[in-house]
């Protein structure tokens, strides 16, 4: 249970990246 809760924040972040670099923005995720 504990690795798919840090797999989803990892992903978060991940994703929150590609969005950042997309759009050339920074987009804050709440933990």
């Amino acid at each position: 249970a504990i690795d798919i809760i840090i797999d989803r924040r990892e992903m978060r972040k991940r994703v929150g990246g590609l969005l950042a670099k997309m759009t050339n923005t920074t987009i804050p995720l709440k933990p």
